[in-house]
């Protein structure tokens, strides 16, 4: 019986290797179908950044000593602030005095004091965090910008406190742009239940105000790691944000996605430039590639994901275990078969038809994948056609849901196969 299992895997490994035996332990890593999604040209990182040197000179208003302001309304936050400041109240005490009334993360940045218009005096960017309430039930805050003009701060840049975008985050102050004068990168972050979401912002002086120069969604990745990535050729900095997961058992095992923006002088945006999935670690990310590989025609790609399926084990199978690699593996060898037909190669495609019967036997758990294959073959062995032999394993997994396509659901994070995907037609 051993032997007889062994003899299918053979011929469908020669479909890969040609005239040679496609050993598992040796088939290369795969990057992804698409393993990176190239909109632009990647950035190139380089130097650890070395913030450039500006003269830059304290607002001249005389020192005073006024009170420091209360924080308890957040509607004269501005006002309150803007006055103490006025006053010639010392900005590392209102720093200190913010950072104390933050309750919800005290560690965050509250405050960057450095020159946002490029007039040579100091300005201020500030950080207030808005505790829940009956009426703002999720935590909020304002981003505050108070540019020095000559003897006094004015008033530049407000958010609302209670912004539906969620709670501000200074997440860095540098030259973004490789203009010479920094921008602020501002983040807006909202938490669900079990996982945080973050909005990024770079804004820039244009001259009269404050512009956001970001372009695009960040608030799609969730649990957001931000990495700054230059100074780039140009000066510029790259932002790349990594989706580290969701963190609900519902949403299955989670693949990490990297987005990265680069600032376009053309357009005056920073702009989506590159995105790219993480090499697989779970089954079911490799068999997604597989399939993926499949539908787009890259037969070869295909076929060698799906013989990792079935036998890479060092892939993680998340909760599924043992049950779910056995599905996973003969699901994978049913899509071999379907290449093998669909490239003519009817002896491999035989030869897999022998694997499945007799690795799951209709005593096994998951039987129903060699029934599916069976309907497939008798189709095509009647019409010659493997579009007709498709519609066939189609309407076997319309009928047998619950054994053909549930084994292939792990979780709202990942694809959900319909009867559909199982043996998709040509275009």
């Amino acid at each position: 019986m051993k032997f007889r299992m062994i003899l299918p895997i053979t011929a469908i490994a020669l479909l890969v290797s040609g005239c040679s035996i496609a050993d598992p332990s040796t088939l290369p890593t795969l990057q992804g179908i698409p393993a990176t999604v190239v909109v632009g040209e990647q950035p190139q990182t380089q130097a650890p950044y070395a913030a450039p040197t500006f003269s830059v000179q304290v607002c001249p208003i005389p020192p005073g000593s006024p009170d420091l302001p209360n924080l308890n309304d957040p509607h004269t936050w501005a006002a309150d602030i803007l006055a103490y400041l006025n006053a010639g109240g010392f900005v590392s005490s209102l720093l200190d005095h913010i950072q104390a009334s933050n309750s919800i993360e005290p560690s965050a940045k509250v405050g960057e004091i450095l020159d946002l218009n490029g007039d040579g005096f100091e300005d201020l960017a500030l950080i207030l965090i808005q505790a829940p309430s009956e009426l703002t039930p999720m935590p909020s805050g304002s981003l505050l910008i108070f540019l020095c003009a000559e003897e006094t701060f004015r008033v530049v840049y407000v958010t609302s406190p209670a912004s539906e975008a969620g709670r501000p985050k200074l997440q860095a102050a540098r030259d973004f742009t490789g203009d010479g004068r920094p921008e602020l990168l501002t983040l807006w972050e909202s938490c669900g239940a079990h996982t945080c979401f973050a909005q990024a912002e770079i804004l820039k002086w244009d001259g009269s105000g404050f512009e956001n120069v970001w372009q695009g969604r960040s608030n799609d990745l969730p649990s957001p790691d931000i990495e700054l990535q230059g100074p780039l050729a140009d000066g510029s900095t790259a932002i790349a944000i990594t989706a580290r997961g969701i963190g609900s058992a519902g949403a299955g095992p989670y693949r990490e996605i990297q987005r990265t923006w680069t600032w376009h002088a053309e357009s005056g945006r920073f702009e989506v430039s590159g995105e790219a999935l993480a090499d697989p670690k779970y089954r079911i990310h490799v068999l997604h590639d597989a399939d993926q590989a499949a539908l787009e025609g890259d037969y070869e790609t295909a076929a060698i994901g799906y013989l990792r399926v079935m036998e890479d084990g060092t892939l993680d199978d998340w909760s599924s275990g043992e049950d779910g690699r056995a599905a996973l593996r003969a699901y994978a060898a049913f899509r071999l078969i379907v290449i093998n037909v669909r490239i003519g190669n009817t002896a491999n495609a035989e030869a897999g038809m022998l694997f499945l019967q007799a690795a799951y036997p209709p005593e096994s758990p998951h039987h129903a994948y060699a029934e599916l294959a069976e309907n497939f073959w008798e189709a095509y062995q009647i019409s010659g056609d493997p579009g007709e032999a498709c519609l066939a394993a189609q309407r076997y997994a319309l009928n047998n849901p619950e054994a053909v396509l549930e084994p292939l659901y792990y979780g709202y994070a990942n694809r959900t196969y319909l009867a559909v995907d199982i043996c998709p037609l040509d275009s």
